[in-house]
């Protein structure tokens, strides 16, 4: 996958650096504007925007396809800056999330 690839430049994988571009200033005003993360414990709102933004440029189908190619590398999860791979089920934390 072309999002595991460090440039000789820059030591961080390519997704990482694309994160990079959304201004923290802004996702955090945008997390507590709209309470994102009031009734969440485990899987926070940049936890979200990581796994779908991965998901999304991988072509994944599946929360399931997410999970299993997050975890493939527990140093690529520490890079994209999450605690854990996101859950392959999670139909009722997502329920809750507006």
């Amino acid at each position: 996958m072309g999002l595991f690839t460090r440039n000789k430049s820059n030591k961080k994988p390519i997704i990482k650096q694309i994160l990079e571009l959304i201004p923290n200033s802004i996702l955090q005003s945008s997390i507590a504007k709209h309470k994102s993360d009031k009734s969440c414990s485990k899987y926070k709102t940049y936890d979200q925007l990581v796994s779908q933004m991965f998901g999304q440029l991988n072509k994944c189908l599946t929360l399931s396809d997410i999970s299993t190619a997050i975890a493939v590398n527990t140093t690529f999860i520490g890079d994209l800056g999450l605690q854990q791979s996101p859950a392959k089920y999670d139909g009722d934390g997502n329920a809750k999330r507006s």
